[in-house]
């Protein structure tokens, strides 16, 4: 009788441990054939059909409707406004995404605006003015701006010789520099002061329709890193600066030790030539050399409305004093001057506020910047209680004008406190922000003694900053501060204790606390802030106040593991107390 035929004749075999004959054996290599290239020509539907699926799921896409304007604001914040050529490839890299990052970075000027040139561009064999006015071109009529940073390493330019290897001569840049449309600032970076005659002398030159004085800028920046020396031309005269016509000027001035202070006391050194503060309102100087170099140039600033004095911390030269104490006398008129910034300022300089007269200040920044949180090997300079007196006697000719104040980087002394500068009330004051001051607790306990009977320190103050605070300070003292809680010292059974009075009505919108964290250290725990300091906190949000506190950092040391070492008393004992030594 013959086999019977089924659907699947190794339907037996399937659910048994039965050997497949031969015949079945080529049945089953001929299915699985066959089931492998079914599988092979689903997946690649399977594939077809995904990326026709990522291809729709793309049309509706939430990106497709950010406006070009939006993508050129992610883009102006993912590059620097003033692009070197690393930040101008990764532009280029944006560019070439697709076609609307394209329009995108196109359609927004400010991207293209700013450009940097380094000294291994300037190289007058390669450097390539067309590329650079392309590239300014595409900002169309919004103001540019042009960063030069030449390091001219040739002798000649500063020997007093008309170099033609200064990169700063270089005829393409002179030209690409005067043709230039809506050029709003220009930064000037040199080794030596020779560089910019150089450069001035090649714009005469070329005669390009420009010159150096009648160059159409806003914002002028002039730095020398190296020398201030003497050219040819000036014979052994003091050099002076020319400047054109410009609202904001900046000046970085080398190092005094590599610089020409004066000729001789009957003639001060002129940095920069006197009918140039006309038009300027900005000014920047950052300079350690005499006191009478500064003065001279202070003198001429009557029209200047913001100014900041980088000093780099210099206790200044021996022959200064009789030079400030005339012009204490008769001090320095800047009867324009609002916001006053002191950088790099030594402990000791209070006394440029006492020349320094000017009747409407509103924004006073001072910044000491004495590097107390490096190494210990780097001196520390403390603020002690005399020149805090001496600051709070300056300060205190400014506290009806004064509208914002900011104390930055400094290191109280022992038994001091920085309350000491507030000797009188400041009633205009509305920003007040205590920056990276270390070892400072009393200084809002020590605000809490109103200045006069129901008085107050600063009546309208808005916002209260205490940034970068050593992880010791208690963020509960400003906000009791800004509540109103005031103290008075009366006199109970012998003994002055400290009475509170009840809160008066606050006017303060907002309070910032954040806390120092070394990044040099790893072992750091970060810590919430007690119960009681949220929970005043949370009192002022309900009250329409923005309080916003950071986490305080606890330091923690590493653990060391000693090993005990054995004494010795027998071969295998490892007790370090044990009493048997054996003996000699």
């Amino acid at each position: 009788m013959p086999a019977r035929k089924t659907g699947r004749p190794i339907s037996q075999l399937l659910s048994s441990n039965i050997l497949p004959q031969p015949q079945q054996a080529a049945y089953i290599q001929a299915e699985i054939t066959k089931m492998k290239t079914q599988i092979s020509k689903l997946r690649t539907q399977l594939g077809s059909l995904e990326e026709r699926l990522f291809e729709h799921e793309r049309l509706l896409s939430s990106s497709r409707k950010v406006p070009l304007e939006v993508l050129g604001e992610i883009f102006a914040n993912a590059v620097p406004s003033v692009l070197d050529e690393g930040a101008r490839n990764t532009l280029l890299d944006l560019c070439l995404v697709c076609k609307n990052w394209r329009e995108a970075a196109l359609h927004y000027p400010r991207l293209w605006s700013g450009v940097a040139l380094k000294s291994k561009q300037l190289n007058i064999a390669t450097f390539d003015g067309d590329a650079v006015m392309l590239w300014l071109n595409r900002a169309g009529g919004v103001p540019k701006t042009l960063t030069i940073q030449a390091s001219c390493v040739d002798g000649d330019c500063h020997k007093g010789r008309d170099s033609k290897d200064c990169q700063l001569a270089n005829p393409a840049l002179v030209s690409m520099l005067a043709a230039i449309p809506n050029l709003d600032t220009l930064s000037l970076e040199c080794f030596f002061v020779d560089c910019l005659e150089h450069l001035i002398r090649s714009m005469a030159r070329l005669k390009l329709g420009y010159t150096w004085m009648t160059l159409p800028v806003r914002s002028l920046s002039l730095k020398f890193t190296e020398q201030w020396v003497v050219s040819r031309e000036y014979c052994g005269a003091a050099y002076t600066l020319k400047v054109p016509p410009v609202a904001s000027l900046s000046v970085s001035l080398p190092r005094h030790f590599q610089s020409i202070q004066r000729r001789s006391k009957e003639q001060p050194i002129q940095i920069i030539s006197p009918g140039t503060f006309k038009h300027i309102r900005t000014f920047f100087i950052s300079t350690d050399w005499s006191l009478e170099c500064l003065l001279e140039t202070l003198k001429q600033c009557v029209n200047v409305e913001t100014l900041t004095l980088d000093l780099h911390n210099h206790a200044g030269f021996t022959f200064d004093g009789p030079i400030r104490d005339s012009h204490r006398r008769s001090g320095i008129h800047l009867p324009k001057l609002r916001t006053l910034h002191l950088v790099n300022h030594a402990t000791s300089k209070s006394w440029i506020l006492e020349i320094l007269r000017t009747p409407v200040l509103a924004n006073l920044d001072i910044s000491f910047t004495t590097n107390y949180r490096r190494p210990a090997k780097v001196r520390q300079d403390q603020l002690s209680a005399a020149e805090i007196k001496a600051w709070g006697a300056c300060l205190k000719q400014y506290s009806k004008t004064l509208r914002t104040l900011r104390i930055h980087d400094i290191e109280v002394g022992r038994s001091c406190s920085l309350s000491n500068l507030f000797t009188a009330p400041f009633p205009s004051l509305i920003r007040l922000t205590i920056d990276r001051v270390e070892k400072d607790s009393l200084f809002f306990y020590n605000l809490r003694t109103p200045p006069k009977k129901n008085g107050r320190w600063f009546p309208r103050l808005e916002t209260l900053e205490v940034l970068e605070a050593p992880a010791s300070f208690d963020a509960e003292e400003p906000i009791s501060f800004v509540a109103g809680k005031t103290t008075k010292r009366v006199l109970k059974n012998g003994w002055y204790v400290d009475k509170c009075n009840p809160p008066r009505v606050r006017t303060v919108k907002s309070v910032l606390v954040t806390y120092h964290r070394d990044p040099a250290l790893k072992e750091v725990v970060c810590e919430e802030q007690p119960k009681q300091t949220e929970g005043a906190a949370a009192e002022f949000r309900k009250g329409g106040t923005v309080v916003t506190i950071g986490r305080r950092p606890r330091f923690v040391a590493p653990e060391i593991k000693v090993k005990k070492k054995s004494r010795g008393c027998c071969s295998d004992c490892s007790d370090s107390d044990c009493s048997n030594i054996p003996s000699d």
